[in-house]
C-alpha cells in the first residue's frame, strides 16, 4: 500500500509476529526482496 507521502509498506509473510514463536518462510522473504529490487530499478528508470 502506498500512502500520500508515496512511501510503500511492504509485508513479508511473518508469522505469529511479535511474539517468541516468530517466524518467516525463506520463499516469502525472497519474494518480497524480488518486489522491492523490481519496484527500485522501476522508480530510478524514471
Amino acid at each position: 500500500m502506498i500512502n500520500r507521502r508515496r512511501l510503500a509498506n511492504l509485508g513479508c509473510g511473518m508469522r505469529e509476529i511479535h511474539t517468541v514463536n516468530e517466524w518467516i518462510d525463506v520463499k516469502d522473504m525472497l519474494a518480497t526482496a524480488a518486489l522491492l529490487v523490481e519496484t527500485v530499478r522501476l522508480n530510478a528508470a524514471g
